[in-house]
């Protein structure tokens, strides 16, 4: 099903990937695990933080968001957190945003992501947002609005090599 802006939105009956934990990227590759929904009121968000239920941040430049941002299992346990992290970033959000306030809120994360001295994106690290694959996108790209209001993650996966 998807609304008037093309978005798809998962089927809330029995079908539901979400719901049932089958989709392996809403799971953090863990299909026996629950899948990580967004916080709604009273429902504890990114590392057990309450969700206020409050209205909508001003989209101003310089506002701060809180952008989701999902890790793969060996950078969770490097940062020592859950799947689900949650970073304070000011607008505009970008990829290169979003990664600054990750190493800065997790420093044993620096390098391992994108190169310490450069920057550049780790070879076998790839960037999704919305389901698309943002992993050769320019790190001032600006990351889609439902990842900006918090609606939707900002996924980092370990990409798998091998023949």
């Amino acid at each position: 099903m998807t609304d008037e802006s093309g978005i798809r939105e998962p089927a809330r009956a029995g079908g539901d990937p979400l719901a049932t934990g089958s989709d392996p990227l809403a799971t953090g590759g863990d299909p026996g695990r629950a899948a990580v929904g967004p916080p709604g009121p009273g429902r504890p968000g990114p590392e057990g933080a309450a969700s206020s239920g409050s209205a909508p941040r001003s989209s101003a430049p310089g506002a701060r968001r809180s952008v989701r941002v999902i890790l793969p299992h060996h950078l969770r346990s490097l940062a020592g957190t859950g799947a689900e992290v949650a970073v304070e970033v000011d607008e505009p959000v970008t990829i290169a945003a979003v990664l600054d306030a990750l190493e800065a809120r997790h420093p044993a994360l620096r390098g391992t992501i994108r190169d310490h001295g450069t920057g550049v994106r780790r070879a076998f690290i790839r960037y999704f947002a919305l389901g698309e694959d943002l992993s050769h996108e320019p790190p001032d790209a600006v990351l889609p609005g439902p990842v900006v209001e918090g609606a939707e993650p900002f996924r980092i996966l370990g990409a798998i090599a091998g023949g």
